[in-house]
């Protein structure tokens, strides 16, 4: 069972279709192919004293948006099929032990088809003088994980047998499913991210928990976040606007390298009596 590369047709590799021998085709990823994708990278943690949380049947279910039944249907299938491995280990944030799941060889290999697949899926988008035009969806947003990317495809209108990709590709928000992501989880994925020295990658998931703070309400949040994602790669918009939200958040409630990370990029004299 393996992806079928077309232009115009993106084919699921563990559909019920498959497995009996048939051929489905869709535009979008289906369930099963994003529960493969979002455990892209699992490996890196097997020998953790705690598992991430986002590889955990929990984890699962805040990433995807999925009901936690149906993550339990399609996590059956991928286990009897050889992909993933279910077990019970320690998880960061839980108190006893969970389910949690690890790709094996043959599901290592079914995600790196998947992804490449996804890359290289030609896609619309709209050019800067508002025309469509055509790409490949790893060109348009090369900084986007498998999973993100995938969730963009699911999101897609279709025209003319093309995913429509409509949302900016670029800029401090990035694509961002609020039905899937959560804070918690950008946070995790940037701790990550800088852990492995891809620093300008974890900027762009604090940015996104930015955003959701933003969403939500919370001040102090995307503020913390837009200046943790600035002290990584050095951007930070409308610095302005936002000392005047960390103000209204409570200066007292940021560190001080939260401080000099406002300092450089402003440099207003109200900074230094805090």
């Amino acid at each position: 069972m393996r992806t079928l590369v077309s232009k115009n047709m993106f084919t699921p590799l563990h559909s019920s279709q498959h497995r009996r021998g048939g051929r489905l085709s869709t535009a979008r990823p289906s369930n099963s192919d994003r529960v493969l994708l979002s455990l892209h990278g699992c490996q890196e943690h097997l020998d953790r004293y705690e598992y991430p949380r986002r590889f955990s049947q929990r984890g699962l279910v805040e990433r995807l948006g999925i009901a936690q039944s149906h993550i339990s249907r399609e996590v059956k299938g991928l286990v009897d099929d050889g992909f993933i491995i279910a077990e019970r280990r320690r998880v960061a944030n839980e108190r006893r032990r969970v389910t949690a799941y690890i790709l094996t060889e043959r599901g290592i290999d079914a995600v790196e088809a998947l992804h490449s697949t996804i890359v290289h899926r030609e896609v619309l988008h709209r050019s800067p003088d508002g025309e469509l035009a055509r790409t490949m969806l790893g060109q348009l947003m090369p900084k986007l994980h498998p999973l993100e990317l995938a969730n963009v495809l699911k999101q897609a209108s279709v025209h003319d047998g093309l995913p429509l990709i409509e949302a900016a590709t670029e800029g401090d928000e990035g694509e961002l499913d609020l039905s899937s992501e959560t804070i918690g989880l950008l946070i995790e994925l940037a701790e990550l991210r800088i852990s492995q020295g891809h620093t300008s990658e974890a900027a762009l998931h604090l940015r996104r928990a930015g955003t959701l703070h933003r969403r939500k309400g919370s001040l102090y949040g995307e503020v913390k976040c837009l200046l943790s994602a600035a002290g990584l790669d050095g951007r930070l918009s409308e610095p302005s606007k936002l000392w005047m939200l960390m103000k209204r958040a409570g200066v007292q409630r940021f560190n001080g390298d939260d401080l000099l990370t406002m300092w450089t990029h402003l440099e207003n004299e109200d900074i230094l009596s805090h």
